[in-house]
């Protein structure tokens, strides 16, 4: 299911020209700048560096749980 979703509203995005710098693993700035670029709603991720932020912009950042309990059911 999960992968039908992807397929359904998922959409590639390029390379960001701008990479913000709010993570403190500096490594994982670059998903947040794809976040901007793209206007995502919803960041899914394990990485605690970035769940620590809660927020980026208008993104949330969520764990698969969480986005599956909020979203899924």
């Amino acid at each position: 299911m999960f992968i039908t979703v992807l397929r359904a509203y998922g959409r590639y995005v390029p390379e960001p020209k701008k990479v913000p710098q709010r993570s403190r693993d500096i490594n994982d700035n670059y998903l947040l700048g794809i976040c901007d670029a793209a206007d995502v709603h919803v960041l899914i991720t394990g990485d605690k560096d970035l769940l620590t932020l809660g927020t980026h912009g208008r993104t949330r950042i969520l764990t698969a749980c969480s986005f599956r309990r909020e979203y899924v059911g």
